[in-house]
């Protein structure tokens, strides 16, 4: 901010004027007098001055504070929002489904569709999962781990997916290990919403495994996660 340069009157020709006043130590009166109105005006004029510049540096203020702008924060590990009510608790929460070879929808190549339904506002933090070979046990080929064996996707009740398409499982979620986390606040889920776990098998005779590790909240009857802790 750049300071103020007010020009001050020259004090000793208003209290002594050279013109009219005989010199030092005879002022008249309205001399005098005017001397004082001019300071009292300056003076107000300075004040006013002040206040101008206080009150644009406050607004600049504000503004820098109030205006869109950019923070570096960590996305892992994943920070879900708490509330600070005081009604409102919380709990952690395995959610999730299976697939077996024996069901009739478990084909080799072909996406089998699990829903999972949560009747409380929930924060999803991490998504595990894995698969066994129920066949031959612990026999997958050379270099290919339980994660590699199936296709893997999610996607809430209103259409949102977490995945826009079905990836290999060992490239989008982990293990109870190493878990799969969301990243930054984690994936919001209301009371009542579910979400459809799109599993594709790429090997026969597997179980597999999926679970969503879940921050569930509790509260009045109508709370609902904003995803900002409120």
């Amino acid at each position: 901010m750049k300071s103020a340069v007010i020009q001050m009157p020259n004090m000793t020709q208003l209290l002594y004027p050279a013109q009219g006043q005989g010199g030092y130590g005879n002022v008249s009166p309205d001399a005098a007098a005017a001397a004082v109105l001019a300071l009292q005006d300056e003076n107000r004029r300075l004040r006013e001055h002040i206040e101008q510049r206080e009150q644009q540096a406050k607004a600049q203020a504000e503004q820098a504070r109030t205006k869109p702008g950019t923070v570096r924060m960590p996305f892992f590990p994943t920070a879900p929002y708490y509330s600070t009510r005081g009604n409102v608790g919380y709990q952690t929460r395995f959610y999730g489904a299976t697939l077996r070879s024996t069901e009739s929808d478990y084909v080799v190549g072909s996406e089998a569709l699990r829903i999972v339904q949560f009747d409380m506002p929930c924060t999803v933090i991490a998504i595990n999962g894995s698969a066994h070979n129920t066949v031959a046990p612990n026999a997958f080929p050379l270099g290919v781990t339980p994660l590699d064996t199936f296709l893997f996707r999610v996607e809430y009740s209103t259409g949102d997916k977490l995945m826009t398409a079905a990836r290999l499982a060992s490239t989008c979620i982990g293990n109870q290990q190493n878990p799969g986390e969301i990243g930054g606040v984690g994936y919001i889920i209301q009371p009542g919403a579910s979400v459809v776990l799109g599993i594709t098998p790429l090997y026969a005779g597997l179980r597999i495994d999926v679970t969503l590790v879940c921050q569930e909240a509790r509260g009045p009857s109508n709370y609902t996660n904003t995803g900002a802790g409120g």
